[in-house]
């Protein structure tokens, strides 16, 4: 009886807070909106829609994009080997070693799922496709950027064990969570982007992790990427933080990162798949070549870094680094930001 009680609760604030949300503020009625077409276009698209019903086993899969993510990407997925059931990892279309050393990873590790799926424009086209991989009760949105603590009081096996002594109820449950931010390299913090809006070094919650329902799937929203229907599930917010956000980039990277929004914004998907594709349709007229390593040479003169948007990171007033990343610290060729 308490438990139908319980339960029911948890169906009313759930009601309540989504129509609050959507009713009374213009944001959240649009979402809602974005949230129905988005699911009903992925149901009818895909090939066996009555397979989502099917309750799903009591574990835990990571969905982890990738896109030229080399420096980072192993100590990534080696933090969560112990975390997660199933890894499904989806790369969108990598011109450096991330694929190279994903797929190492794979020979190693079964519950290792790699797809290379170029032609995926979108973050949360890349989510969908992996969540349709997916099948465990706890979905895990994380980055090919973060980096799990794997042991101590942070350790990411006390939320696996968290999650998995979870009842299940009427109502899907949403994790909130906080994380630490590092940017630049591992020794410093970046506290404002390029447009000068101010990070945090702790920052969230942010809604990680989805108790898998019928009707999930991912959309854009604005400029993030969001799981459908989230404001009306049951939320939970953990304030132990189980990973850093290590904003680490090679000059690589930002050079690709900076084209990626002008091709969504062009939108043109068929004259140019992939943003491989578009890149090299546009660099000669841009930077007068057609050879993508003088291109980016002449990006990386052009860029500006302002140190002033770094500060270096204290352990002491946050938290130690995850085991992980004091021992790749300890490497004479870890990487490190020439710019500070």
């Amino acid at each position: 009886m308490k438990n139908f009680v319980r339960q029911l609760k948890q169906i009313f604030k759930s009601i309540f807070n989504g129509a609050k949300i959507t009713l009374f503020n213009f944001h959240g009625l649009s979402y809602f909106l974005t949230s129905v077409k988005a699911f009903c276009i992925d149901f009818i698209q895909s090939e066996k829609p009555l397979k989502r019903f099917k309750k799903r086993e009591n574990g835990i899969s990571v969905l982890l994009p990738t896109q030229n993510e080399e420096i980072l990407v192993n100590l990534s997925v080696c933090s969560i080997l112990d975390f997660a059931d199933e890894i499904i990892i989806v790369d969108n279309g990598s011109i450096d070693k991330t694929k190279e050393l994903v797929k190492n990873l794979t020979k190693n590790y079964s519950k290792i799922k790699f797809f290379d799926v170029p032609n995926l424009s979108d973050l949360y086209q890349n989510r969908n496709f992996a969540l349709k991989q997916s099948r465990y009760r706890w979905i895990c949105r994380f980055d090919s950027d973060f980096v799990a603590y794997t042991q101590g009081k942070n350790n990411i096996l006390k939320l696996r064990n968290l999650l998995l002594n979870l009842p299940r109820g009427i109502i899907p449950k949403s994790i909130s969570l906080f994380y630490i931010n590092l940017g630049g390299d591992f020794w410093h913090s970046r506290i404002r982007d390029f447009l000068k809006h101010e990070l945090k070094i702790l920052a969230g919650p942010r809604i990680s992790i989805y108790e898998y329902f019928p009707y999930l799937t991912f959309t854009r929203f604005g400029r993030r990427e969001y799981a459908t229907f989230q404001s009306y599930m049951n939320n939970i917010t953990y304030k132990t933080v189980f990973w850093m956000h290590c904003d680490i980039k090679t000059g690589l990277n930002y050079f690709l990162r900076s084209e990626r929004t002008n091709w969504r914004a062009l939108g043109n998907y068929k004259k140019y798949p992939t943003l491989l594709s578009y890149i090299k349709s546009i660099i000669k007229e841009k930077y007068n070549t057609n050879n993508i390593k003088k291109a980016l040479q002449i990006y990386l003169k052009n860029i500006h870094f302002d140190k002033n948007d770094y500060i270096k990171y204290d352990p002491k007033k946050y938290l130690l680094y995850p085991s992980l990343i004091q021992e790749e610290m300890k490497k004479k060729d870890v990487f490190r930001m020439k710019y500070f």
